[in-house]
């Protein structure tokens, strides 16, 4: 990156701290690896630039840092879903201290779908009792390019003079036009980039278009939520199916699971026969073990149109290990 690729970063990530509620002053909790330009020291800038007061805690071993959160007081917290998680057990399990205990007002989630599932939300929020804004980006234009605002209806486009987004459809590989409750790939091209400049760049990312019309914040143009990957779409008997729908229907399983979960499939190019195995983590009182298996089993199967075979296990096995991210799908050899 040159100097003015750096500075373009920071005007954009400023437009995202500032659409969800970052202004001089704020306390930020910046939970994300430092040791990374991105997302560490990029955000760590830009929220300098905008005179926010920054505590950032990387790999610092999570009771120092909630010890010291604690008496400094935080306002707002930037982080991935999974390592929410991860610090929402630790805070409880390991330590004793409730979550909704350091008085956050907001944080905003990105780096994976999970911030943008309406059950997954919903239990964050309720944990934290702060709102959740869900964020996304790529490495190759920038951290963050959409972002929710204080409506959270959908990511708004921040990247304008930077980048160019474009809609794909998925299976022709053809530009779309985008209309409301569609789905498409993302398509970049950079436009005031020095190093390494992308242009028609497909990275993957498949959204759903929440909205076209002008959304109540004041914001105009197009607003999507990410429902997951390409890549990570599988396909069982003709029906399309992504994780992050998975993952909504078992959060919504809560207490009885953690929502942690993970999808065996065969290697790729082999087809997918149902059921599908997949195997959740029991809560620390699931209750009846058979009931919760048949119960989760049938809403998979009367929501995302597939069979699957729930393997439950105890609680603890598929424990966060502090990642930023979770593997959710694993393939055989």
């Amino acid at each position: 990156m040159t100097e003015a690729d750096s500075r373009a970063w920071n005007e954009i990530l400023a437009r995202f701290f500032w659409a969800t509620g970052v202004r001089p002053g704020t306390r930020v909790w910046l939970a994300v690896t430092l040791g990374w330009y991105i997302p560490g020291l990029s955000f760590y800038e830009a929220l300098r630039e905008i005179r926010a007061t920054v505590y950032p805690s990387g790999t610092m071993e999570a009771s120092r840092t909630f010890n010291i959160l604690r008496r400094a007081g935080v306002d707002y917290m930037v982080s991935s879903p999974t390592f929410v998680n991860y610090l929402t057990n630790v805070a409880r399990e390991r330590l004793g201290i409730d979550p909704a205990s350091f008085g956050l007002k907001a944080m905003a989630l990105g780096g994976e779908p999970g911030a943008g599932v309406p059950q997954i939300r919903q239990q964050i929020e309720e944990t934290w009792q702060c709102k959740v804004y869900d964020a996304m980006g790529t490495a190759d234009f920038a951290p963050i390019l959409w972002t929710e605002c204080e409506a959270q209806a959908g990511m708004h486009f921040i990247g304008q003079g930077f980048v160019i987004v474009e809609f794909i459809d998925p299976t022709t590989g053809q530009p779309v036009e985008p209309k409301e409750g569609m789905l498409a790939e993302l398509a970049y091209t950079a436009i005031a980039r020095e190093c390494v400049p992308l242009i028609r760049f497909r990275i993957g990312d498949l959204v759903r278009i929440e909205g076209t019309d002008t959304c109540v914040c004041g914001r105009t143009g197009i607003r999507i939520r990410c429902v997951g990957r390409v890549d990570d779409m599988f396909i069982v008997r003709g029906v399309n199916v992504f994780p992050s729908a998975v993952a909504d229907v078992i959060a919504s399983f809560r207490p009885r699971v953690t929502g942690e979960f993970q999808i065996r499939l065969p290697p790729r190019g082999l087809p997918i026969e149902p059921p599908v195995p997949i195997v959740v983590e029991c809560g620390p009182e699931p209750g009846d073990l058979h009931k919760l298996k048949k119960d989760i089993e049938e809403a998979i199967r009367a929501q995302l149109i597939f069979r699957a075979n729930v393997l439950l296990v105890p609680y603890g096995e598929l424990a966060p290990t502090g990642a930023m991210k979770r593997q959710v799908i694993v393939r055989s050899e």
